[in-house]
């Protein structure tokens, strides 16, 4: 009897031994080509990998992309992978630019077409200036400072230069980066991360159904029958870290919010020695709307860096909290932000466009 189970075992390990060398055998060969043809839903990105600063957007990209449960959009970056109104027409590589933006996702502006968020309505209002959107998703201080010196290195110049600080930043310098040789590094073990790539790129299939295993699957399984386990911090409550720290001063480690300062004082710094005007923005999140103050921890420390150092601060907490205080805050989170995200949508965008042009028009662009 022992020796029958053990034949089955041995039988039962043969079978699943060749099941997985045919299974990466074929994810090797066609992996690629078999999600090009079956998952339709995949649709490419504008993101790619970037030796010095992590990542960036690719150049001369149109694509129909979707935004989690958004409608679908047209995104375009220009030759020089900066995001741009697809309509623009540079055939020749454009260096010189008269202000540049710098951000992450929301003034890349996701969710949104180009010509709604409020680069793209700057842009359109200030038809005189050229205007360059060098943000991208998860930038943070310190890939600011690195972008923006790179970009001079390559020989791009910019006049001014509007650098408008989220609040997840301090949470991204705290997780996420760290400058090491004047480049970007992930705080992620370096080999990690190699071995991890290797395996994305040799294996498609595989690394594609784990992460919707792990990203959908299995926590639709927790939820459903292990609620009480399960219960997640979402961006609307008020325990949420990346935001939380603006009024929950436990919530991160000060040092976080000095080395985002540190960044800004060496952008500076670099932007003084090239002649560039820099300007700085804030706006908030939900979580800042429902459990901050309009004179938010966010807006103190942005405001007093500068005092000395900027042409302009871009303040729009007062805009939605004059909005929040006339309406309520629900009907904020629900006309200015895309549903069920930390994101604004078109009436958001405007808002912050409105301010920019408010703030400039009593100065002026010279």
């Amino acid at each position: 009897m022992k020796q029958y189970f053990l034949n089955k075992v041995k039988v039962i390990l043969k079978i699943l031994s060749i099941v997985v060398f045919l299974t990466l055998s074929i994810d090797f060969l066609f992996g690629n080509f078999l999600l090009s043809v079956f998952d339709k839903k995949t649709k490419p990105l504008p993101y790619v990998e970037h030796d010095i600063y992590d990542h960036t957007l690719k150049k001369n990209f149109k694509e129909t992309i979707k935004w989690e449960n958004n409608v679908p959009y047209m995104y375009c970056t220009d030759t020089n992978g900066f995001r741009s109104k697809c309509s623009i027409k540079r055939k020749k590589l454009n260096k010189n630019f008269d202000i540049a933006f710098l951000g992450d996702s929301f003034t890349e502006g996701i969710g949104v077409e180009f010509s709604k968020t409020f680069v793209g309505l700057f842009e359109k209002n200030n038809p005189d200036y050229m205007v360059a959107n060098l943000s991208v998703t998860s930038y943070s201080p310190s890939v600011y400072l690195i972008k923006f010196q790179e970009l001079l290195n390559q020989g791009y110049s910019f006049d001014r230069l509007f650098v408008f600080i989220d609040i997840s930043d301090i949470h991204d310098e705290a997780k996420k980066y760290e400058i090491k040789n004047n480049k970007i590094v992930r705080k992620k073990n370096p080999n990690l991360i190699n071995f991890q790539k290797k395996i994305n790129k040799l294996f498609p299939i595989i690394t594609k159904s784990n992460k919707r295993l792990k990203n959908i699957v299995i926590p639709n399984i927790r939820k459903k029958y292990f609620p009480k386990q399960t219960k997640e911090c979402t961006y609307l409550d008020k325990c949420f870290r990346k935001s939380s720290w603006t009024y929950e001063p436990s919530a991160y480690d000060p040092r976080y919010i000095s080395k985002s300062i540190r960044s800004m004082e060496k952008l500076y710094k670099i932007a003084q020695d090239e002649n560039v005007s820099l300007s700085i923005g804030v706006y908030p999140w939900p979580a800042q709307l429902l459990y901050d103050i309009e004179d938010s921890e966010q807006v103190k420390i942005w405001k007093n860096f500068c005092e000395t150092r900027c042409e302009f601060f871009f303040n729009s907490f007062p805009d939605f909290f004059n909005i929040a205080n006339e309406k309520n805050t629900t009907y904020v989170l629900k006309n200015y932000f895309i549903k069920g995200d930390v994101h604004f949508n078109e009436k958001g965008h405007k808002v912050i466009a409105e301010n920019l042009n408010q703030v400039i028009k009593k100065r002026g662009l010279k």
